[in-house]
């Protein structure tokens, strides 16, 4: 089974990997169990519950879904709040965010830009952030789900920010050099550039 859960309001989602019957009836007893899922392999079906659960992340509500990356934990709001500030996103600045996932961090980025772009390869990732950005009430992001490593950027940004692949900016850089960008950072699990 998978356990997935929202720490700030305690919301839990089992995922249950089986191919046969489950009987649910002790965990529909615990209060905090908002979904219940069964996966056999092929498929996924809600056997139990709401299809999503909540997180919420500073002043923000994240939805979660059983496709939601891991990436989603309170735990991690100092991350997240490190990298606003070396983001030092300015009023009106332009800020694209690749390898977005489902958007805590351009959702982040958005209190003081002017408009934030996050590009994800993942449909799932890109459906939930859309969502997000409907629950918080924010105009002035937008997703589009594209693979980075393949995309050619036509515009001007302030601000680039790399979630996740080593390569990626330097594929980046030497595929776009005539694009002008004040500043491109690149940002992992353990580490910020």
């Amino acid at each position: 089974y998978r356990l997935i859960s929202g720490k700030r309001t305690r919301e839990i989602m089992i995922e249950i990997i089986s191919n046969g019957s489950f009987d649910t009836g002790k965990l529909r007893e615990i209060t905090a169990v908002k979904s219940i899922y069964q996966t056999d392999g092929r498929s996924r079906r809600l056997i139990y519950g709401s299809p999503l659960i909540y997180e919420k992340i500073g002043r923000f509500t994240f939805q979660i879904s059983p496709d939601t990356p891991k990436e989603i934990s309170v735990a991690d709001q100092p991350k997240y709040d490190r990298i606003k500030k070396l983001a030092n996103v300015k009023i009106g600045d332009e800020v694209l965010v690749l390898n977005c996932g489902v958007g805590i961090i351009p959702i982040y980025l958005s209190t003081l830009a002017k408009k934030v772009t996050g590009i994800d390869p993942l449909p799932t990732a890109i459906r939930d952030a859309n969502d997000n950005i409907r629950i918080n009430k924010i105009r002035n992001i937008e997703f589009v789900c594209a693979d980075p490593n393949y995309i050619t950027l036509r515009k001007y940004y302030n601000f680039i920010l790399i979630v996740g692949s080593e390569e990626l900016p330097k594929k980046l850089i030497k595929k776009n050099n005539s694009i002008k960008f004040k500043r491109i950072v690149y940002v992992n699990e353990s580490r910020s550039y």
